[in-house]
């Protein structure tokens, strides 16, 4: 690494000497200097980054590396190397990161900065995020990642990757998903949050939902789904796919469903809520009704059905 403090020398700029080492550096960054650091060596070296200065660093070498960074100012990081690293985000900056290794890395962010992740390693990361910042993330990588979102900020999240990803959702944000990979996904939702999902791949996906929120489901994939719905919400759903699915509806909700595909389904209604089907498919159906509600249902299709 390029030394950062030199003893004996002052001013507001001096000239780096680049060097080899398998010693350890340590870089306290105390100046006001616009600095671009160029990393080359094998050495594991920790950085605390108190200046006020936007700083470019690009990281070539294949050294684990933890940077603390405490300033508030814009940096810009190019990660190229295979190396293990640990960034702790303490500070109020907007950053953007392009990750490009192969190195598996731990992040935990803790600051209010709104940042712009694009992520084109195969690495698997888990990534903590306990910030207000609202963030954008593109995924594009075919690594399994795990992320545990806890903040109360909007996000939206774009998924091209063909990655089994699985999402702990415990923050109240109102986020929209777009999800275009071919990758069985596992979600867990437990906030109180409308969402709005949109999918589009061909992946059998199991979706456990407990909050309290309104959502509306466009469902257009060819993928057997299992959906368990155990919350009190008035939900909307619309299904255009040629995929038999298994609905167990356990809450005392108001639903309206609007079947328009050819697919034999098995729908299990134990609530006392009225409900409006309206069914235009040509399928032969197993409807098994135990609640003790009136319910409207309208039957335009030509199948033999067994209510």
């Amino acid at each position: 690494m390029w030394a950062v403090l030199h003893s004996g020398r002052q001013g507001a700029s001096y000239t780096h000497t680049p060097h080899v080492t398998s010693s350890t550096d340590v870089g306290l960054g105390l100046d006001t200097t616009a600095e671009t650091d160029v990393d080359l060596d094998t050495t594991a070296e920790t950085d605390v980054d108190l200046d006020a200065t936007a700083e470019t660093d690009v990281d070539l070498d294949a050294t684990a590396e933890t940077d603390v960074d405490l300033d508030a100012t814009a940096e810009t990081d190019v990660d190229l190397d295979a190396t293990a690293e640990t960034d702790v985000g303490l500070d109020a900056t907007a950053e953007t990161d392009v990750d490009l290794d192969t190195t598996a890395e731990t992040e935990v962010d803790l600051d209010a900065t709104a940042e712009t992740d694009v992520d084109l390693d195969t690495t698997a990361e888990t990534d903590v995020d306990l910030d207000a910042t609202a963030e954008t993330d593109v995924d594009l990588d075919a690594t399994a990642e795990t992320d545990v979102d806890l903040d109360a900020t909007a996000e939206t999240d774009v998924g091209l990757d063909t990655t089994a990803e699985t999402d702990v959702d415990l923050d109240a944000t109102a986020e929209t998903d777009v999800d275009l990979d071919a990758t069985a996904e596992t979600d867990v939702d437990l906030d109180a949050t409308a969402e709005t999902d949109v999918d589009l791949d061909a992946t059998a996906e199991t979706d456990v939902d407990l909050d309290a929120t309104a959502e509306t489901d466009v469902d257009l994939d060819a993928t057997a789904e299992t959906d368990v719905d155990l919350d009190a919400t008035a939900e909307t759903d619309v299904d255009l796919d040629t995929t038999a699915e298994t609905d167990v509806d356990l809450d005392a909700t108001a639903e309206t469903d609007v079947d328009l595909d050819a697919t034999a389904e098995t729908d299990v209604d134990l609530d006392t809520t009225a409900e409006t089907d309206v069914d235009l498919d040509t399928t032969a159906e197993t409807d098994v009704d135990l609640d003790t509600t009136a319910e409207t249902d309208v039957d335009l299709d030509a199948t033999a059905e067994n209510s």
